[in-house]
């Protein structure tokens, strides 16, 4: 027997809610007939039902187009996971599906999903230097929760708060201070990857590259061997300490790891927009201008193909790479006007790594931290202090 409706004037302290959903073997055999009908009509009726299996979602969506959003079946899907209260074992279904990552979204800001999963995501995808599309479900999820210091130092190490001065400490040029506070971190924690890399900018920044060089060598050695930024750090203080071919090789590497195509090319972009490319290019040739850097790379494509492999050309167009962002092409293009001229000067790419500014390196566990440590919960505005522009 259903509660009284409460009607408009009258007083009553009992609300309608509607019953439970009956999922029973019948039902459910039911509702899966429908949304593997074929018919649209008939899914998106079976897709209303709160009795549809998530793994049967999971697979439908695996045949839809993930940018498809406003189909209405992908809709009504997404929608029927985001209403649902999750298990862990669906929390983790949906993170670890490979067909769509709005799903993956979905079971990351799921309450039942292990905490022990939140902090693996948020590491894998180095929040916040590449995209935050999942991290930031992550890192709101894990902040939600309230940690205690004991959770928070169990989930990161012992390092954080260290790790927090030196940052502090190191946004003032206090690079004494800076460094005494990095390596307390390390000793507390030998795998700090944060300690070590912090410690490394701070050196590079007080003019000691070799410190830098030997801290970065030792997150990539033993660490961390696919850091694409610990690869770009590297190579601006091989860079600043003489080693211009051993520094090269390090961007490479930095753009080969940079799958996603974000954090370099963002780093790179932002310094690029800082140099004059008349300083650099004499001539400069007709439409270098980044708003026509597509017709400005086919043309120096073309010339190459017509005129043989000339080093002037090979930069040119690396410049023109360096405005779309197309890192990874720009250095191959650096490469082969270098091997053709190692005496020359390619003065562009050689004035950006010489000129790149270094940011302290942040972690998701860093802004974690620091979010406990101020008593206050978590803000987008964090995101924004510590993202790259």
């Amino acid at each position: 027997m259903t509660a009284p409706i409460a009607r408009v004037g009258q007083q009553s302290s009992t609300v309608y809610t509607a019953p439970p959903a009956v999922c029973d073997k019948k039902t459910e055999e039911d509702v899966l007939a429908m949304v593997r009908s074929g018919d649209p009509k008939t899914v998106l009726k079976g897709l209303s039902s709160p009795c549809v299996p998530v793994a049967e979602i999971i697979k439908l969506m695996g045949k839809m187009d993930d940018g498809l959003l406003r189909d209405p079946i992908t809709r009504a899907a997404l929608d029927n996971l985001k209403n649902r209260k999750l298990t862990e074992a669906e929390a983790l279904m949906c993170i670890h599906n490979d067909g769509n990552v709005n799903i993956n979204r979905i079971g990351i800001a799921s309450s039942s999903v292990p905490l022990a999963e939140l902090v693996k995501v948020l590491r894998e995808n180095r929040w916040p230097y590449m995209d935050n599309w999942l991290t930031s479900p992550a890192l709101e999820n894990l902040v939600s929760r309230n940690l205690t210091t004991a959770e928070l130092t169990k989930c990161f190490g012992s390092d954080l708060s260290a790790v927090s001065e030196g940052i502090e400490k190191m946004k003032k040029n206090d690079h004494a201070g800076a460094e005494a506070a990095f390596t307390l971190a390390i000793s507390l924690d030998p795998k700090s990857a944060s300690a070590y890399v912090n410690r490394g900018i701070n050196r590079m920044n007080s003019g000691n590259y070799k410190g830098a060089i030997s801290d970065f060598n030792h997150v990539l050695d033993k660490i961390d061997p696919e850091n694409m930024l610990v690869f770009l750090y590297r190579a601006i203080a091989k860079y600043r300490n003489g080693s211009r071919v051993s520094a090269v090789i390090d961007a490479l590497k930095a753009a080969k790891h940079d799958k996603g195509g974000n954090v370099i090319s963002r780093i790179v972009e932002r310094e690029a927009r800082k140099l004059n490319m008349k300083e650099f290019i004499d001539p400069v040739p007709p439409g270098m201008h980044v708003t026509y850097s597509d017709e400005v790379e086919e043309y120096f494509t073309r010339r190459i193909s017509q005129e043989g492999r000339k080093p002037q050309l090979y930069i040119l167009r690396c410049v023109a790479r360096v405005w779309k962002w197309d890192v990874e092409a720009a250095f191959e293009d650096y490469q082969s006007a270098y091997s053709l001229d190692p005496n020359g000067t390619p003065r562009f790419i050689d004035s950006l790594l010489a000129k790149i500014d270094l940011e302290p390196y942040y972690t998701a566990e860093q802004v974690i931290w620091d979010s406990f440590r101020e008593g206050s919960a978590y803000r987008s505005s964090s995101m924004r202090k510590t993202g790259h522009k």
